[in-house]
Formats: structure tokens, C-alpha cells, sequence
């Protein structure tokens, strides 16, 4: 604990000016879906079916980190200067990651404990329906859905029966509730493009996976039949949730860094009340069921 106290002490210091400049609140909105967002509904197409076969935070490289221009600027908001991607993009939002790479246990790596999870039957799927082109197509329905394996199976001998540390193909698994939809998704140059609003989402950057609700997330990822390849996600996530699922009421010291390194949703008074994410991931096609019966 004493180590973790240093570290955050070592953040907090670096973030002492996070909240010290006032941002013009009035003219803060967030980036536009890059999809043409359609007034009907999606028709026709056939439907797509992945399931999260590995996730992990976004890693630095160097002063660069992956993730999304979630407030549609590159000027600092709260005092907190936006990222470069890896690719040279401007105005990347991405506080949440570096703090949590910091943190991280190196003996059990994100990506290992979200693997782990995986295994234990913490599956998330994505369901593409109306795809009528993977590589060009206006209007597709992006639902993310939890799943199980089939009844009387264990999960981790089911999944990943030769234990290489990988999803075994051909999988069958059975489909459960929505938990986010984008229905004016889209597909543009091979990469699927989905905005999901303000709904629930696993946040996965944690020892074990918690619901947080989250807002302006966004989703894309190169698709083809193979599967969902360089999939990012990001979103932000309300300092008010992370103390609740985290219980650190009784950790004001925790609670001021988190505090300090909010970098969304910037209020009159200069603070920020969100924390920007994002994650990486890929996913490989499924065979869906619901009781028993493909849906």
C-alpha cells in the first residue's frame, strides 16, 4: 500500500496544475460519429457475430498513446494537455491508461487478468447486423451483448481447450441482453465505426472486471470475416463511479488524485467530473445461440 500511496503521490504532483485553468464550458461538445447517421433504420444485409478474444490497456509508446479525440479538440481541458497517437493524430484523450499502467502488477499484466476473466466466463460478444460491405457500408447495427458458453460446459476447458492462451475456433456460444447499441453504425475503408452512447460497458482496465457506466464511447476496428483486428474503445468515466465501484470513500488522498486527473466534462468551477479511456482489443467470429437455437 505504501508503494501505491508513492506512486499516486508521484502522479499527483505531476497533475497539481490539472484544474487550475477554467475551460469555456459553453463551448465544450464532443466529436461527431464519423457515420452518416441515416434518419431510417439499417435494413437488409446478414449479420456478423465476434467474440472479445483479448483486450489490454492502451500502452504508451513514448509521448504517443492510442485513443480517440473524444472532446473534438486539441486544447488542454482542466490543464491537462491532450495526447499524440502513434500515427501522429492530435487531441488524443486518454488520462485514464498511463495512471493504469503505472499501477499495474507486472506479475499479472492486464491483458493476462483480462484473459483470465475471459475463461472464467466474463464473455463479451459484438453482433454486426446489416452488413451489406466490409468494406464500404453507410448503415450497420452495432450491438454489444454478454454471452456464456452451452450449458453443461466449463468455461475454460470450453474455450480454450489446448490451453495456448488463445479462444479456440469454431465456437458456439449462447447470446444474452444488449448492454450498448449503436444502430446508425458504419463501415468506412474496412473499419467499422460505432458510437454507443451513454450505457453500461466493462471497464477492463481493473483487476477484476466492474460495470461502470461510461459515456461517449467510441468503437473501431479493422473487420473482415476473420474477425475484429486493431479494435480500440474509449469513452469516459465519472470520477463519482470509479470511487463507488473501487470503495475508496474512506481514501480521500485516492479520491483527490483521481480528482486531479479527470480530463472530461470540464465544470465552472475549472474541474473536470470524467476520466478519459481507452483499450484495445480483438475478437473472432462465433457460432450464436439462443437456447440452443441460432438466433
Amino acid at each position: 500500500m505504501r508503494t501505491l500511496v508513492w506512486i499516486l503521490a508521484c502522479l499527483c504532483a505531476a497533475n497539481a496544475l490539472g484544474c487550475s485553468v477554467a475551460t469555456d464550458v459553453d463551448g465544450y461538445a464532443f466529436e461527431d460519429s464519423p457515420c452518416p447517421r441515416p434518419a431510417h433504420a439499417c435494413t437488409g444485409g446478414r449479420a456478423l457475430w465476434f467474440v472479445i478474444s483479448r483486450g489490454d490497456i492502451a500502452r504508451s509508446v513514448g509521448d504517443e498513446i492510442a485513443g480517440f479525440n473524444l472532446d473534438a479538440t486539441a486544447e488542454a481541458v482542466c490543464g491537462h494537455a491532450d495526447k499524440i497517437s502513434p500515427v501522429g493524430t492530435p487531441g488524443i484523450d486518454n488520462a485514464a491508461s498511463p495512471l493504469l499502467a503505472v499501477l499495474e502488477d507486472p506479475m499479472h499484466r492486464t491483458d493476462e487478468v483480462l484473459f483470465e476473466g475471459l475463461l472464467s466466463g466474463v464473455i463479451t460478444v459484438l453482433q454486426v447486423n446489416h452488413v451489406d460491405d466490409l468494406v464500404s457500408d453507410d448503415c450497420v447495427d452495432v450491438q454489444i451483448r454478454r454471452a456464456a458458453v452451452p450449458s453443461g460446459q466449463d468455461p475454460p476447458t470450453y474455450l480454450d481447450a489446448d490451453r495456448d492462451g488463445m479462444l479456440d475456433p469454431d465456437l458456439h456460444l449462447n447470446v444474452n441482453s444488449i448492454t450498448a447499441r449503436d444502430d446508425r453504425a458504419c463501415i468506412t475503408g474496412g473499419i467499422l465505426h460505432a458510437n454507443e452512447g451513454d450505457l453500461p460497458t466493462l471497464f477492463p482496465s481493473t483487476p477484476v472486471p466492474m460495470e461502470v457506466d461510461t459515456t461517449a464511447l467510441h468503437l473501431r476496428a479493422q473487420v473482415s470475416e476473420t474477425g475484429l483486428t486493431e479494435g480500440w474503445q474509449g469513452g469516459g468515466v465519472s470520477v463519482v463511479d470509479l470511487v463507488s465501484v473501487l470503495h475508496l470513500e474512506e481514501q480521500p488522498f485516492l479520491v483527490s488524485v483521481l480528482e486531479t486527473s479527470a480530463d472530461l466534462y470540464p465544470m465552472r468551477d475549472g474541474s473536470c467530473s470524467h476520466i478519459s479511456f481507452a483499450y484495445t482489443f480483438e475478437a473472432i467470429p462465433f457460432t450464436p445461440q439462443v437456447s440452443g437455437t441460432p438466433p
